[in-house]
This record gives structure tokens, sequence and C-alpha cells, in this order.
């Protein structure tokens, strides 16, 4: 952990001196961005699930474009949906699909999804991620 610590550390550091701000901006940015890298870090550690998602792997391209829910069953019908995806994994997997879907929407779509047992929600620390239940 000590290790992860002091290159979040480096990490902060080296973006602020990049940006090139004066004080306070400097002080402030380097705060938040601190506090960003460490809580990345501590999610890591205590969410096995992550790690998994964290090895980078191929999202999946598809053929449906204009269907959010359609979409959404698609890519969770793949091999990359075998690993249960939150929020933000499903929506950048559909944004490296040309699909720009607001986060309300797929939240809304996820929850019927769910409802109509489409979808199964597992608890993944914090967050929720979906796995599909029925192959399509």
């Amino acid at each position: 952990m000590n290790k992860d610590i002091e290159e979040a550390v480096k990490k902060a550091k080296d973006l602020v001196e990049k940006l090139k701000l004066e004080e306070p901006y400097k002080s402030l940015t380097y705060s938040k961005l601190l506090e960003k890298f460490l809580v990345e870090e501590i999610s890591k550690e205590q969410n096995p699930i992550n790690k998994e998602s964290a090895i980078t792997t191929d999202i999946p391209q598809i053929k449906t474009k204009n269907n959010y829910r359609q979409a959404i069953v698609e890519l969770l019908s793949t091999n990359w949906g075998n690993i249960p995806r939150t929020t933000g994994e499903i929506k950048e997997a559909l944004e490296m699909n040309a699909i720009y879907v607001p986060n309300s929407s797929i939240s809304a779509t996820l929850i019927q999804l769910v409802k109509n047992l489409t979808l199964r929600r597992l608890k993944k620390g914090e967050l929720f991620a979906y796995v599909i239940t029925k192959r399509e």
C-alpha cells in the first residue's frame, strides 16, 4: 500500500507541475488530484472485482446503435459481459461504440432490465454491477 501511496503522490505532483498553476490553485489542484488517486487505489484493494475489471479487456463492437436497451443487452451478452460491469463501464463501452447516453438514461434502462429479469444487479463495493441473466 505504501508504494501505491508514493505513486499517487508522485503522479499528483507531476500533473500539477505540468499545469504551471499559481498559488492557491496549485495547492488546491494537488490536493484534489491526490485525493482522487488515493480513493482509486483504496477501492482497487478493497474490491477484488475491480481488479478483474482493471485488466484491459477488449470492449466488443456491437451492431445496435439506436436503442439503448438492445445495445446494453448486446454488450453484456458478449464475453466482455461475463464479468459484472458497473454503470460507468457500460457507459464507456457504449461510447466506444459511438453511442452517447446520459448517465440517468443508462441507470433507468439498467433498472428496467433488472425488473424484467434480463439482468442481475450485484453489489460491487459501493456500486452496483450488472450481468446478463438470460442469453438473447
